[in-house]
């Protein structure tokens, strides 16, 4: 089993390191072991980012994966209604925006119907 940790973040801040990471420990797997890889996807690069996109496309075209293929996990904050306040509290523009950007996500819109913004 191979653990790795904020890959994204790696990928983007360190993209030497990420390299050594899927040239080194990635490519050195055995088939029938696990790779978790869990992160905060950082920029619309690298592998991590990469490795999301084809995830994700192989689940929304119903891909039957192999031993190899990576399966996409999200599990978004909001989806858990102990992370909702219930005091009143100041809304900033840029909390509306980061919203207005969730609410217009099509993997987001498509994975979480009933969510409502």
């Amino acid at each position: 089993m191979l653990h790795i940790s904020e890959y994204g973040k790696i990928c983007n801040k360190y993209p030497e390191k990420a390299r050594e990471i899927q040239t080194g420990a990635l490519n050195t797997v055995a088939p029938e072991s696990e790779v978790f890889i869990e992160s905060t996807a950082e920029g619309n690069s690298g592998y991590f980012y990469d490795m999301s996109m084809r995830a994700m496309a192989n689940e929304e075209m119903g891909k039957t994966l192999s031993p190899m293929d990576y399966k996409f996990f999200f599990y978004p904050w909001f989806i858990d209604p102990t992370y909702e306040l219930t005091d009143d509290f100041a809304i900033t523009q840029e909390t509306c925006d980061y919203f207005a950007e969730l609410k217009r996500n099509e993997y987001i819109q498509k994975q979480y119907p009933s969510i409502s913004f």
